[in-house]
């Protein structure tokens, strides 16, 4: 959008990428239901009438999900979103959760039954949910997102020029590493809250880096204007557009 940003490039020795719909496509899918009480259908259905109004992708996905096997979703009651952990709902009487080990925490929910299989799943570069049913834990669905055929090449790219890529990801440490080892980042900032990405940036900053950020959603846009150069995907959200410096006009 102007020649300061061409200038700053220059000059930029830190590239922090945000993973969902920049390294990875942003189109995630559930790859694995894993019932520890009832069947798998039951969990998926709970969890898909849960999320069906969630805004979230990982949300959108199990709900996708659910649609497409036909299960008929339970009217929701109530619905309360937290913020990088997960939602939770009322349905026909029913109180279900699905979300991270910290919202079940949060919760009050014991959820030693399925440490194994997240752990697991977690290794395989899969985001996983915990569903829990009147706070109880019901089971686990993974969700996965695929990496940008290009992501790889862009990161070695970078690389060879003496660039820094960073990746900054809501993810777990586990999820975040098997993806940062799929596309050859070794400098991974996980778990961090979509708040939390512009006190990143100002982190990197404060040690006198000039630092670009790749991003493309609404969450994204603080840190784009945080960042000494701000660089938008021409895939993602137009308030990301509106945020950084510049923008690619595709997604790759």
């Amino acid at each position: 959008k102007c020649g300061e940003a061409c200038q700053t490039l220059q000059e930029v020795k830190t590239v922090v990428f945000d993973k969902t719909g920049t390294i990875t496509k942003g189109k995630p899918e559930v790859t694995d239901v894993i019932a520890v009480v009832g069947t798998e259908r039951e969990l998926l259905q709970a969890a898909a009438s849960a999320e069906s109004g969630s805004e979230h992708p990982l949300g959108r996905a199990i709900a996708k999900r659910g649609s497409a096997d036909g299960l008929l979703l339970s009217p929701i009651e109530r619905f309360t979103s937290y913020t990088g952990r997960g939602i939770t709902a009322e349905l026909g009487g029913r109180k279900v959760a699905v979300g991270s080990r910290k919202l079940m925490h949060e919760l009050g929910v014991a959820a030693a039954s399925v440490e194994e299989s997240v752990v697991a799943l977690e290794d395989e570069g899969k985001t996983a949910m915990l569903v829990a049913i009147d706070d109880q834990i019901n089971g686990v669905i993974a969700v996965a997102d695929t990496v940008k055929e290009d992501s790889a090449a862009a990161i070695e790219a970078l690389q060879k020029m003496g660039l820094t890529p960073v990746m900054i990801t809501g993810d777990n440490k586990r999820t975040a590493a098997a993806i940062g080892r799929a596309v050859g980042i070794t400098s991974i900032l996980a778990e961090v809250l979509p708040e939390g990405k512009v006190e990143a940036i100002k982190r990197l900053q404060s040690e006198g880096l000039k630092v670009a950020m790749v991003g493309d959603g609404i969450n994204d846009a603080p840190a784009l204007a945080q960042a000494d150069v701000g660089i938008a995907i021409g895939t993602g959200t137009d308030i990301a557009i509106e945020a950084s410096d510049v923008t690619l006009v595709r997604g790759n």
